[in-house]
């Protein structure tokens, strides 16, 4: 079935159907935001008092919040490492955590797009993602419309960010009980 075939009173079924990942996909992505949330209040943000964990994180916040990237963005990110490194439901938080912060340092690597519900071959669309993929890095292009480059125009914000995942893996959380690195995946961005 194409779009250009769809009467307007059935677009909503179409993009529930052809467009937006099925239930169970997007069962296992909140399964390993909730995991990843979990470890953060367990392992990272455990230390010291209720008001001390919580002004760290308000200061950051307000420290970024101006420039800082898109959520979305950063979203993607964590989607993309977990497809990555195999969509397995039963890893260690750490590493994913490391893994995404490892990308956020390193992302003036990022080309990032999924080409699931968009084709590079097709005549109209190929030439524009390929000139999507082309801009300066960050490239993470939203999985459903390859026009929107959420990862571009915050270089700024990218640059903070960045800053503060280095300081973030030097944090206990990413360390073994013996005191050696948890590690990452193993993934290309």
């Amino acid at each position: 079935m194409s779009l250009e075939n769809i009467p307007a009173t059935d677009l909503d079924g179409f993009i529930e159907s052809h467009l937006l990942p099925d239930t169970a996909f997007r069962r296992q992505v909140k399964e390993a935001i909730d995991t990843i949330c979990s470890f953060l209040k367990e392992r990272c943000f455990r230390e010291g008092e209720g008001e001390v964990r919580v002004s760290k994180v308000v200061k950051c916040k307000e420290k970024l919040e101006s420039s800082l990237p898109p959520q979305y963005a950063l979203e993607l990110l964590t989607v993309y490492a977990w497809e990555r490194a195999g969509r397995q439901t039963d890893f260690i938080t750490a590493q994913g955590f490391q893994t995404v912060l490892e990308l956020v340092v390193n992302h003036r690597q990022l080309c990032i797009y999924w080409t699931q519900y968009y084709d590079i071959s097709h005549p109209v669309i190929g030439p524009y993602l390929r000139r999507q993929l082309q801009k300066p890095r960050p490239v993470i292009l939203d999985p459903a419309d390859p026009t929107g480059n959420v990862g571009g125009g915050h270089q700024r914000g990218w640059v903070l960010l960045a800053r503060e995942a280095r300081a973030w893996m030097k944090y206990q959380c990413f360390r073994k009980g013996d005191g050696s690195p948890v590690g990452s995946w193993n993934i290309q961005a």
